[in-house]
C-alpha cells in the first residue's frame, strides 16, 4: 500500500511548514510516503535523510500525462492533498487513487499553519496533533559560533535593507565575540555579500549565495541563531532546531506558527502586519537586537 502527499506550492519555506504534517501522516498510516510537488521547492534536498519519506516526484505545476502515467505505475491507495479545488482531486481519480483527502472544492480563508492540523484531525482522526518541526541533518558542534544572517527574498518588499544588516553585524560582533558571520541567499544576493565583506570591520563573512541546500544546511546545522528576512533560510533554521529571529513586514506572522523557533519580529508599535504592509524596513536595527535579547 503507497501514500501519495500533495503540496504544490512552491517555495523552500512552503515545504518546511508543510513537511511536519506529512510526517504526522507517514506516522499514522506506518509507512513512507512519497510528496508530489514543484522543482523549486528542493524537497529532494531537504529529506535526504528523513525517515518518512519514500520517494519525491517533481512536477511543472501543469498535470501532463507523463504525470498521470508514473502515479498510475506506483499504484498509490491514499493521496492527502494540502489544497483546495478540483485539480488535484482528478489528478488522483484518473491516476487510479482508492482514497483521497483533501481540503474540500471551495477555497477559504483561513490560516496557512491552521489549516493543516485542522484537517489532520478530520483525515487521521485525531485529537491532538503532537508534531514535530525537524530535518534530518546530522549535528555539526563546529558551527555553534555560527550566526546565520538571512539577506535573501523572494521580493524587495521583504528584504531588509543591507545597510540595517550591516549594522546588525557590526552591534552583534561586539556582543558575540568569536563568531562567524553566515551569509545566506541566493546567487542575486552576491552583490550585497560583496558589500558587507568590504564594509565589515572584522573578516570572519561566509557567503551561502553559491551553495545549493545541502551545502548550505551543512552550515546552518547547529548554528547559535538565525536573524534575517522571512525566506526559506528561515524556515530551514527553525527545522534545523537553530533559534530564528524573522523580519517580517510584508507578509503575515502566521506563516511562522507552526515553528515555536521561528519568532516572528515586526516593526515596533505594529500590532500585526499582511500581505502589502511594505514595512519592512520600519524595523529598527535596535528593536532586533532587543528582541534577540530577550530571548538568547
Amino acid at each position: 500500500m503507497k501514500i501519495l502527499v500533495i503540496q504544490a506550492r512552491p517555495g523552500i519555506g512552503d515545504m518546511c511548514l508543510f513537511l511536519p504534517f506529512i510526517h504526522e501522516i507517514a506516522k499514522k498510516e506506518k509507512l513512507k510516503v512519497t510528496i508530489l510537488t514543484k522543482k523549486r521547492s528542493s524537497t529532494k534536498y531537504l529529506i535526504k535523510n528523513d525517515p518518512y519519506i519514500e520517494d519525491v516526484i517533481y512536477f511543472s505545476g501543469k498535470l501532463n500525462l507523463e504525470i498521470v502515467k508514473r502515479l498510475r505505475l506506483q499504484k498509490f491507495y491514499k493521496s492527502y492533498i494540502f489544497h483546495y479545488g478540483i485539480k488535484f482531486i482528478l489528478l488522483s481519480l484518473i491516476s487510479s487513487v482508492s482514497k483521497i483527502h483533501s481540503y474540500g472544492l471551495f477555497k477559504k480563508n483561513s490560516n496557512i499553519s491552521l489549516e493543516p492540523i485542522n484537517n489532520l484531525r478530520k483525515w487521521l482522526n485525531l485529537k491532538n496533533i503532537n508534531y514535530e518541526c525537524k530535518l534530518f541533518f546530522p549535528k555539526n558542534n563546529d558551527n555553534k559560533n555560527n550566526i546565520i544572517i538571512g539577506i535573501g527574498g523572494s521580493g524587495p518588499t521583504k528584504q531588509w535593507k543591507i545597510n540595517n544588516y550591516l549594522s546588525l553585524i557590526n552591534k552583534l560582533n561586539k556582543k558575540y565575540t568569536n563568531c562567524k558571520f553566515i551569509i545566506a541567499g541566493g546567487k542575486e544576493d552576491i552583490e550585497n555579500f560583496e558589500f558587507l565583506k568590504k564594509s565589515f570591520i572584522e573578516k570572519n563573512l561566509l557567503s551561502l549565495c553559491n551553495l545549493n541546500i545541502e551545502e548550505a544546511i551543512s552550515f546552518i546545522v547547529s548554528s547559535k541563531m538565525y536573524i534575517g528576512n522571512d525566506t526559506g533560510f528561515m524556515h530551514i533554521s527553525g527545522m534545523l532546531g537553530v533559534k530564528t529571529f524573522g523580519l517580517f513586514g510584508d507578509t503575515p506572522t502566521n506563516y511562522a506558527e507552526y515553528n515555536k523557533l521561528i519568532v516572528p519580529i515586526i516593526p515596533r508599535n505594529f500590532k500585526n502586519i499582511g500581505h502589502n504592509s511594505l514595512a519592512i524596513n520600519k524595523i529598527e536595527v535596535d528593536w532586533v537586537l532587543e528582541k534577540i535579547d530577550q530571548l538568547v
